[in-house]
């Protein structure tokens, strides 16, 4: 049985000041539930929480044992001379404490979260209800299982005792408190004197179940006639001071902590191990302990603003730098400029929350307490405690609940709102030390909080929060940190930095921190700011690619058309603003349970999409061809009247059987489109939805896709086909609906699009074409489109699963074009000879071994080099040319799998490209590239999925081709690898013009150890492969020869062999 999570907390109430003090500083111990989705009170339909709590009495058998504060009733074994809680704890002494917990939560909630009413019962001043057991029952110091069990034996005992008081109507009060006689087992001392006081909890019936062994149990029945059950609430005892040190501890710390979680605040420590997250910093970890639980801190940015008593202001920043002002929590704003929480976001899950905390504003050394009758404490920062007014009670009221803060500044917040979701029912937000829900960034570069030093390590005293981790001007901690640096700046390569959790760049720049003061500055800016994004698409999972429009071909995108699976079509333009007069509602319900209302504006609204669609565009318009389920395909036409009116019009027609396929838009003048569905059949209509043709048994299983064979200089109308079990089919439109010109079985399954290779024209060889099939099994076929035969070499096999559809481009610029691959966390390039293509496979990040990449990849040039672009399962999108390196900035982060072909634009019309990311949620990322390329010079051999809006999977070579050099043998390109080798040696080589490559491998002595030999392309590189096995370790010499035209050439390598 998993215990009622009784977890150590050390409590921050030691300030530098009195490090040294004689007294031994003791850590708290909590008990707090399991789950928190069944214990929240509900709240008005304002979002505001009034609680009425009722709180009951309960003393135990008396008893003489050592091992227990007290005899068992209330007063006993405690100090006559306490200043803070002190005796008598009569019914009075309770209703202050009810009393602190309204003042604390109304002031900071602002309101939204009282205490309407309180009750102690019994209502005698000193009577409490008998448990029929003496304290030590109900913990015996055992097993974290019995200690479960015997606690909530403790809550079933007090709630069926105070059920027999007929003078409590249950069904007032929606907050319930039991409050024990002794001091509650709370804390760490070294070595407890009283092992059996019972430990503070909070209960939940997921708790009492499991600790109670009965999956039926349904609460306490503590009103018959009206069948009201209780099944929740909070234990705690009448005092937390402790026997063992000579300090003064306040309840109130222990008591708003608990209640917080009635109200659905989760903890913000490791509710594992006890490890603090936050700090003390929130009220919801070490803050609940500052100034020994007297001065509880407020709840951090994110906990106010996660139940609603804050509300962030949404910071999106620019390419220039803006100034914002905040203030600290409870200052009015004195304009509309200042705002006491920021929010900046980091992708679609992570984000920044900014705010503005203070130990000590008006720098008087001490802060004031009053009592319920108004009587006053003067609290000094040393921990002096000085009684103003007569005899003080308990503390209901502070002038500054921050008090027990260890510095002042700007707290910048990191939340990660996917680990929050994960956590938050099981109250583990912060227990995953990889991927925390909330946490502090530590403006001093150093991840110390919860690291829970010892006196004599180096980071001792900053484990639980110091004044080096507040942001502001002048920060030493922070500018030791970074001494590349002379201010203190947060960026993305700074100490801490603003990439996200999984290293991705932001692009983010906050600077220009002023002085701690009651409203500070800070500036932000975003190098990789688009203006407008990102944005978020109408509601649905978003796995189909978006496609970039330009209407008037002037290179300069003009909207963003995105599509979900849920029929959602929306229309973006440059600026991020969504188009149409389609409006519609939804809503979004928050971890809480509270609702919010979100519009969206749409093109259409379709019954459903199941395939990204095809579409083609001119200055008049476009038209979008959309598959829908159950064998609909729609015609979405979008026609201008003017510069900005527009209207749209849809159109649809029915397939025998559902589409299987993207549908292709070739170019051609006859304006066609096509389409395959799943019974194999191919059909071809023309943009008002008439047949043109229809192709019924040339396939036999569902067609996977096709690709446009040639140019749009080319005069035939070819097209290929294939499908999913492998057939594949060239069919010419100029013969009509006839047999297909030729039609072939491959030996392996399909679910790919193919792909056309249009190589380049200028290569000593002829001008050569193929057609490019990749098998599910990661196996390639390269066919040669004149009779459909296999190209040497072919097929060949990859080794790994390819999940994303192929890409094509001249990495090498020799002419000769490879095919790209994605799979499971790897790249490869396969080249059109049957060989990898040198310097792949790329293994791509040790963040994600086993993860699969299955965003179709684009191929672009960034920072002068041809690379990969795609995006992470784990929610970033990176590029890597063929070495494996990425440009400055990347990756980008997102927050969310992307599994949509990214695209590479121009938006704004200077001179830098744009890069566009659409994720699973539906965020849509925009990111200028600065300083990566201009647009308009810019090679882009693939571009979008089936590299364009039309979809015709066709890639040309690279018209720039670098002259052929004067050798045969291209030296450069002849090497051995893996060197040294073990169990096989590859002899890579390439040359200039066809013909035959010899390789003699020497041993040391001179003796010819093997002979190699095989064929050459010209420009192609090449590769002979030597068997190890028979080969002893050592160093050969290798001779390699080339012959073609007459010509030879000779060139040498060193081969190590290693076993």
């Amino acid at each position: 049985m998993k215990r009622i999570l009784i977890t150590p907390i050390l409590w921050g109430f030691f300030l530098s000041a009195v490090a040294s003090a004689a007294a031994p500083l003791p850590s708290l111990k909590s008990t707090l539930p399991r789950r928190l989705d069944d214990s929240r009170l509900s709240p008005a339909p304002d979002g505001e929480v009034h609680a009425r709590i009722l709180a009951i009495r309960v003393d135990f058998v008396p008893d003489t044992l050592s091992t227990t504060t007290g005899t068992g009733a209330f007063g006993s074994g405690l100090p006559a001379d306490a200043v803070v809680d002190p005796l008598p704890h009569d019914r009075a002494y309770f209703e202050a404490h009810l009393a602190f917990l309204d003042n604390y939560f109304t002031e900071v909630s602002g309101g939204r979260a009282t205490v309407e009413e309180f009750a102690v019962y019994p209502l005698e001043s000193e009577a409490a209800y008998r448990m029929p057991h003496q304290m030590w029952h109900y913990n015996y110091n055992a097993t974290p299982e019995e200690l479960d069990r015997q606690l909530s034996e403790l809550f079933v005992d007090a709630w069926t005792a105070a059920a027999q008081d007929p003078a409590i109507d249950f069904s007032q009060w929606d907050t319930f408190i039991i409050y024990h006689a002794g001091v509650g087992q709370d804390f760490e001392v070294g070595f407890s004197e009283t092992p059996h006081d019972i430990p503070s909890a909070f209960f939940t019936l997921d708790d009492l179940r499991e600790s109670l062994g009965d999956p039926d149990f349904n609460g306490v029945l503590v009103d018959t006639a009206a069948g009201i059950y209780l099944h929740r609430g909070l234990l705690l005892p009448e005092s937390e001071r402790q026997s063992e040190v000579d300090v003064e501890i306040a309840m109130n710390g222990t008591e708003a902590l608990l209640f917080a979680h009635s109200l659905g605040l989760p903890a913000l420590y490791d509710t594992e191990d006890g490890s603090s997250g936050v700090g003390r910093f929130d009220l919801m970890d070490q803050g609940s302990g500052n100034f020994a639980g007297m001065v509880p801190a407020l709840p951090g940015a994110w906990s106010r603003a996660f139940m609603g008593w804050a509300d962030p202001r949404l910071i999106e920043p620019g390419a220039q730098a803006d100034t914002f002002w905040v203030t600290m929590p409870g200052v009015s704003p004195a304009a509309d400029t200042l705002h006491e929480i920021y929010r900046l976001n980091l992708d679609q899950s992570e984000y920044y929350l900014i705010e503005n905390r203070s130990w000590d504003p008006d720098s008087l050394g001490y802060t004031i307490a009053w009592d319920a009758q108004g009587r006053r404490l003067k609290i000094h920062e040393n921990y002096d405690l000085e009684v103003l007014d007569g005899d003080f009670g308990v503390i209901t009221r502070v002038d500054n609940w921050d008090f027990g803060l260890p510095g002042e500044g700007i707290l910048i917040w990191h939340v990660d709102e996917n680990a929050i979701a994960q956590g938050y029912a099981t109250n583990r937000v912060n227990t995953d030390p990889g991927r925390l829900g909330v946490t502090v960034v530590e403006a001093d570069g150093a991840p110390d909080i919860g690291q829970g030093y010892g006196f004599l390590d180096i980071g001792y005293g900053t484990d639980l929060g110091w004044a080096g981790d507040f942001f502001f001007s002048g920060n030493s901690q922070f500018l030791a940190a970074n001494p590349q640096i002379r201010s203190v700046i947060f960026y993305d390569d700074s100490h801490p930095g603003t990439r996200t959790r999984d290293g991705s760049s932001t692009g983010l720049r906050l600077a220009a921190f002023s002085l701690p003061d009651t409203v500070m500055r800070f500036s932000v800016q975003n190098q990789w700011a688009q203006t407008g994004f990102p944005r978020q698409t109408a509601g649905g999972t978003a796995s189909l690619s978006p496609s970039a429009v330009d209407f008037d071909a002037d290179g300069r995108t003009d909207w963003i058309l995105t599509v979900t699976p849920g029929g959602a079509v929306q229309a973006f333009d440059s600026l991020g603003r969504a188009q149409g007069e389609v409006l519609e509602t939804r809503w979004t319900v928050n971890l809480l349970g509270d609702s919010s209302q979100v519009t969206d504006t749409l093109l259409a609204r379709l019954d459903s999409i199941i395939l990204t669609p095809a579409l083609t565009e001119n200055p008049g318009g476009l038209t979008a061809v959309i598959p829908a389920a159950g064998g609909k395909v729609y015609l979405l036409h979008v026609g201008f009247l003017d510069s900005v009116n527009f209207t749209v019009i849809l159109d649809s027609v029915a397939l025998p059987a559902e589409a299987s396929c993207l549908p292709m838009i070739p170019g051609m003048e006859e304006g066609w489109w096509y389409i395959g569905d799943a019974a194999g059949r191919i059909f071809i209509y023309d943009l008002e939805g008439d047949s043109v043709f229809a192709y019924a048994g040339l396939l036999n299983a569902p067609v996977a896709g096709f690709c446009r064979l040639d140019s749009a200089e080319a005069t035939s109308r070819q097209f290929f086909a294939v499908s999913h079990s492998g057939e594949a089919v060239l069919v010419d439109l100029l013969s009509g609906a006839q047999p297909p010109a030729w039609k072939t079985q491959l030996p392996f399954t399909v679910s790919l699009p193919p792909v056309a290779l249009e190589h380049a024209a200028d290569l000593p060889a002829d001008r050569r074409r193929d057609l490019a099939v990749v098998g599910n099994g990661g196996e390639v076929a390269l066919l040669d489109p004149a009779d459909g035969s296999l190209r040497p070499g072919f097929p060949f096999q990859t080794g790994m699963a390819v999940t994303a559809p192929p890409a094509a481009a001249d990495f090498d610029r020799d002419g000769r074009l490879e095919l790209i691959l994605a799979g499971d966390n790897r790249i490869l390039g396969v080249a059109s000879n049957g060989v990898l293509a040198a310097n792949w496979p790329l293994v791509m990040d040790a963040h994600y071994p086993l993860e699969s990449i299955l965003s179709p990849p684009a191929v672009t040039e960034l920072a002068n080099e041809l690379r990969v672009v795609f995006g992470w399962p784990g929610g970033s999108v990176d590029a890597r040319n063929r070495e494996g390196e990425a440009p400055n900035g990347f990756t980008l982060s997102t927050g969310t799998t992307v599994k949509a072909a990214p695209l590479l634009l121009q938006l704004d019309g200077d001179e830098e490209s744009e890069l566009l990311a659409l994720d699973k949620s539906g965020g849509l990322y925009c990111w200028h590239l600065e300083q990566l390329g201009g647009f308009d010079g810019q090679l882009r051999p693939w571009n979008g999925l089936q590299n364009g809006n039309a979809r015709t999977g066709l890639a040309l070579g690279a018209a720039d081709l670098a002259p052929a050099g004067p050798e045969l043998l291209v030296t450069a390109k002849v090497y051995p690898w893996p060197n040294p080798a073990g169990e096989v040696s590859h002899i890579r080589y390439r040359m200039e013009e066809s013909g035959t490559v010899t390789v003699r491998i020497f041993d040391g002595a001179g003796d010819l150890v093997k002979e190699l030999s095989g064929p050459a392309q010209a420009g192609l590189e090449g590769e002979l492969v030597w068997d190890l096995a028979d080969v002893t370790s050592g160093v050969y010499l290798g001779r390699v020869e080339a012959q073609a035209g007459g010509r030879t050439e000779t060139t040498f390598i060193k081969i190590a062999v290693v076993k």
